[in-house]
């Protein structure tokens, strides 16, 4: 073969691979905003991306807080009004840097678990903070609506403490509490009331002085043969429910046998 044509298709190569291989790769990154958060710290993600990659998104590794809110995910929007992702969902990335901001829900308790046992003496509800803050309980009313009324038939303002995040609040009705669900294996009662004299037909409401925060039963009904009665019972919320709700959505919990103290795990969330 002549020179010249040996170059000429050495050229004509190179003509070829300079065509044929990028020279400018876009490059997006990933990074997260607290989006006010007052403590901890925000994830970060140090690899370069490009575009029409999977990637997961991150968790709150950096136990982010925000006064009276609770983490509830990331949004692409600061106010919300994005697309909501929450940690370990996928996304695919595009041309531009994304940027997820922290979403926070307003803090509250929830009802985790109510009691009628067998034994009469062991009635208990159970509150947990499932927030990442401390809430102040003054704020919340626990009502009673007995059969099938639609007015509180009793009423208990809690106590003006701070509940830590993760730490659950034991009424129970008196001292023989201890009888029936006995130290060390069970929390001694955060405080007595009468608001737990329910015999397992009656709606229990968490109110904060505008709204109901949580729910279990269904006010204006009595209990009585409905999905959602208890008597000589002992119903436990999810561990995966972390949010109150003014409508009972039944799926959210766990019903034990009747005519039984157990299974029930008053201050543990749960163990059953």
């Amino acid at each position: 073969m002549k020179l010249f044509s040996i170059i000429a298709i050495a050229a004509a190569c190179s003509a070829f691979l300079a065509c044929s291989i990028p020279t400018d790769v876009n490059i997006c990154q990933v990074s997260y905003n607290g989006n006010g958060r007052s403590g901890g710290t925000v994830p970060t993600d140090p690899v370069e991306y490009t575009s029409s990659q999977i990637i997961s998104i991150l968790d709150n590794s950096g136990h982010l807080e925000c006064p009276e809110y609770s983490f509830g995910g990331w949004n692409t929007s600061s106010d919300g009004s994005g697309t909501s992702y929450q940690p370990g969902d996928t996304l695919e990335t595009a041309l531009d840097d994304i940027t997820l901001f922290a979403v926070w829900l307003p803090a509250s308790l929830i009802i985790s678990e109510v009691g009628d046992p067998l034994q009469s003496e062991g009635r208990f509800i159970e509150l947990y903070n499932s927030t990442s803050a401390s809430v102040n309980l003054s704020t919340y009313v626990l009502r009673l609506y007995i059969n099938g009324s639609t007015e509180p038939s009793s009423s208990f303002t809690l106590p003006d403490i701070n509940l830590p995040s993760g730490v659950t609040f034991v009424i129970a009705r008196d001292s023989t509490f201890s009888g029936v669900y006995p130290e060390p294996e069970y929390k001694i009662p955060d405080i007595f009331s009468t608001i737990t004299e329910s015999n397992g037909d009656d709606a229990y409401e968490l109110y904060d002085g505008s709204k109901t925060v949580d729910l279990y039963g269904v006010k204006g009904e009595d209990g009585t043969g409905k999905v959602w009665e208890f008597t000589d019972r002992v119903v436990q919320r999810n561990l995966s429910v972390i949010l109150g709700t003014d409508q009972l959505d039944i799926s959210e919990w766990i019903k034990g046998p009747e005519d039984s103290d157990l299974p029930a795990s008053p201050g543990s969330r749960f163990s059953n």
